[in-house]
């Protein structure tokens, strides 16, 4: 077979918007439609660095154009779309249900000892951590294009569990998409969505581009020629993005490839005014950055600004809630379950038998305070006194708590239980007393499918269900026998009209973020069906996973402007975007990491030999960024 040869080269340009003649060709090619043999320009694909450069570019053309989103990727972008032209099984959701599933499967082979090194003895428990940490380190291998070449912890074993949860979902494992699409192109079959394509300009990227992705576009260039757009300057100073093939640029606009746009070749980098502000303290950075861009749009209405903070995901929610004081709501485009009340409330009722805080004073008073879940069903009325209701008295509980030192963790609901049982003819007013009592039995009633078995044994005391005043039996609603039919119940018995104001700015309704956990919840017993693994019931074990599916689950936020004057990105989400003014904040070195990121079972010896996660990829990252 002969050798196919690579067909890739670069060229500098300026810092700054994405250069105009590349613009107007994106425009000349969505208005002509002539081939590019027979006159007409043509057909490129451009690959950003990013979603966002990605999006600002597209809302950036004429609005009356038909924009081929297949012409504009990301590499990510482009990697799942060639999964699907190569007709390669889906990519499996890394989030949610995979990841319990893929724990379940380590389970089954650490009591076969097929982890000696982490788990020598099969009777050991095998953690979340212990999977998580395997996770990590096959995602590091698999973007570094190593996972042949590890001989530690996990090999051999752990690629062997994802080729067979692969197998037995009908799917491709996020982490191996690209490698399966590498391998699709080096048979030499031409895709789908190259076949009218002359040639793709890929614009600056990363210094920290992983190895695989690089790998990824070299195979492409076998088919189609890749012209690199970089920034001037040194690569090991952070100066341009990464190179696929370490040759000097084209200088001569003659000898350019044919199908890339006539232009003249200039790369002197823009004058820009830079302002250095210096603040007492650097949790002084968001208010100082938000009192600037104040100043220069309302000096400027039409101006975009652009914020930069590498530690965005700490400071989020105070970026959106200063942003929102001025009338911007950036919004999301896509939240964790429990940052929406309906999530959080569930995971904490669920949470609730469980823990060192386990029907703690606290947590019961919340729960009692929330409107979003209901937690219970009305029982029926009470036998001898209609004035007595199941309601929690905060000044009842919280005497009680503080004279029989009830903290909370595992038997506090035999102890509550025990105290409010007790009859005390000194109170001023037992009803309310009886009321708590009530309050509590119908909760911990309702949860009975979640707790433990001692508090399941507790709960059955008949002792415990007569009223502390009136001495009769208090009614109880009936119960689920598992925790799944509890889900539903809980879910199901939730009013969303009336919840509604729940719902602010492009936050996802309440029925979304319900029906998404049902969804969700839906596909992990279906994948534990189809791998043949035993979803628990009850108690801990079903908590424990339940609580799991709630951190994972993503939830799509409604749509936000993509014009919108004010930008808020890390330093990597920012690259290739383009504004009036770039405020960068947070700039120590505390929020600023340098070190290399670490990773389980990578030592500096492994990392060394196989030239895995360079110290200066960091550097050069941030030198790139400022």
């Amino acid at each position: 077979m002969a050798t196919r040869e690579k067909s890739v080269t670069s060229e500098h340009i300026p810092r700054g918007p994405i250069p105009t003649w590349l613009l107007g060709h994106l425009i000349h090619q969505s208005t002509d439609s002539t081939p590019f043999l027979s006159g007409g320009p043509s057909r490129i694909m451009v690959i950003y660095p990013n979603e966002n450069s990605r999006r600002q570019v597209i809302s950036g053309l004429n609005e009356n154009l038909a924009i081929e989103s297949n012409l504009h990727h990301t590499v990510n972008s482009l990697i799942r779309s060639l999964v699907a032209d190569f007709r390669l099984p889906r990519i499996i959701s890394k989030r949610g249900p995979l990841e319990l599933i893929i724990h379940e499967e380590c389970c089954i082979e650490s009591k076969k000892l097929g982890f000696p090194l982490i788990n020598p003895i099969p009777s050991m428990d095998w953690g979340r951590g212990k999977t998580q940490s395997l996770s990590d380190l096959f995602a590091t291998l698999s973007k570094e294009n190593s996972i042949s070449n590890w001989k530690g912890p996990g090999a051999g074993t752990f690629p062997k569990i994802i080729s067979r949860v692969e197998k037995k979902l009908g799917g491709t494992h996020p982490e191996m998409a690209v490698l399966r699409v590498i391998d699709e192109l080096r048979k030499g079959t031409q895709p789908f969505s190259f076949l009218d394509l002359d040639g793709i300009i890929m614009l600056n990227q990363q210094p920290s581009f992983p190895k695989s992705h690089s790998d990824f576009m070299l195979e492409i260039s076998h088919i189609l020629p890749i012209h690199q757009l970089v920034y001037p300057g040194s690569f090991r100073l952070g100066h341009h993005g990464k190179l696929l093939l370490d040759e000097f640029p084209i200088t001569d606009p003659a000898k350019l490839p044919n199908w890339v746009p006539s232009h003249k070749i200039e790369y002197e980098n823009p004058a820009n005014k830079v302002s250095r502000i210096l603040i007492q303290r650097e949790a002084h950075s968001i208010d100082a950055s938000i009192d600037i861009a104040c100043s220069r749009l309302n000096d400027n209405p039409d101006d975009v600004v652009l914020i930069v903070d590498p530690s965005l995901e700490e400071n989020r929610h105070r970026w959106h809630r200063s942003l929102r004081d001025m009338g911007i709501n950036l919004g999301q485009k896509e939240i964790t379950s429990t940052t929406h009340p309906l999530g959080n409330w569930l995971k904490i009722l669920i949470s609730l038998p469980h823990g060192p805080d386990a029907f703690s004073l606290e947590t019961l008073k919340s729960i009692s305070k929330q409107s979003v879940v209901k937690a219970f069903e009305n029982p029926e009325p009470h036998p001898t006194d209609p004035s007595i209701e199941p309601a929690l008295d905060m000044d009842t509980l919280s005497r009680i708590a503080r004279d029989d030192h009830i903290l909370g963790g595992p038997g506090t609901l035999l102890k509550w239980l025990q105290s409010l049982s007790r009859e005390y003819s000194e109170e001023f007013e037992p009803n309310r007393r009886e009321s708590t009592q009530w309050w509590l039995l119908c909760l911990a009633n309702s949860l009975a499918p979640l707790l433990c078995e001692a508090d399941r044994k507790a709960l059955r005391e008949s002792e415990f269900r007569m009223g502390c005043h009136s001495g009769a039996e208090l009614p109880l609603a009936d119960t689920q026998s598992s925790g799944d039919e509890w889900l539903f119940h809980i879910l199901g018995a939730i009013e969303t009209e009336s919840l509604m104001e729940l719902s602010q700015g492009n936050s996802p309704s309440i029925a979304s973020v319900q029906q998404t956990i049902l969804d969700h919840h839906g596909t992990l017993r279906e994948m534990q069906s189809v791998m043949s693994h035993t979803p628990p019931l009850l108690g801990f074990d079903w908590v424990d996973e339940m609580k799991s599916t709630l951190d994972s689950t993503r939830i799509a936020t409604r749509g936000t402007n993509s014009r919108q004057r004010v930008l808020l990105h890390t330093p990597s989400d920012s690259m290739g975007c383009n504004a009036d003014l770039t405020i960068l904040t947070h700039m120590s070195a505390n929020s600023w990491p340098l070190k290399v990121k670490r990773v389980a079972f990578l030592g500096e010896q492994e990392r060394h030999t196989m030239d895995l996660l360079r110290p200066e990829r960091f550097s050069t990252r941030s030198r790139m960024m400022t």
